[in-house]
């Protein structure tokens, strides 16, 4: 299975509003929303969501909305406190096409479906709302 160039293309325009802070300098963003790129019920991506809480470790969680320039398409995701390999293991799990990484403020999409990757620039330049 292989993203399509254009659902690629608009992975890499995100735009981020963060509840708080991240502390942690090193973290995936990652939904149980929209397996596989699919639209999925509003309440189908609740409980996905809920499942990827639960499944989670005792490690730092901020929710973070991921969307396009005006939010008139979001989904409702987590910045989580976890290595690279292990967010991806994780966002496959939830069937994600693609997840971000954020690494001394430098932010990545990283696809789940292969090894690639793509970086993005700097989070806070992508950050409508949050910390700046």
């Amino acid at each position: 299975m292989e993203i399509d160039a254009y659902l690629w293309s608009l992975y890499q325009d995100p735009y981020f509003i963060f509840s708080n802070e991240p502390y942690s300098k090193r973290y995936a963003i990652i939904t149980g929303w929209n397996r596989f790129g699919k639209k999925q019920s509003h309440q189908d991506n609740l409980l996905q969501n809920e499942q990827l809480l639960a499944s989670l470790p005792n490690v730092e969680v901020v929710g973070v909305l991921v969307g396009n320039d005006d939010f008139s398409w979001y989904e409702e995701s987590y910045a989580i406190a976890i290595e690279k390999d292990s967010a991806r293991e994780l966002a496959k799990k939830y069937a994600q096409n693609a997840i971000y990484f954020v690494e001394k403020g430098e932010l990545t999409l990283l696809s789940c479906l292969d090894e690639r990757e793509t970086p993005i620039g700097q989070i806070k330049a992508r950050c409508v709302e949050g910390f700046k």
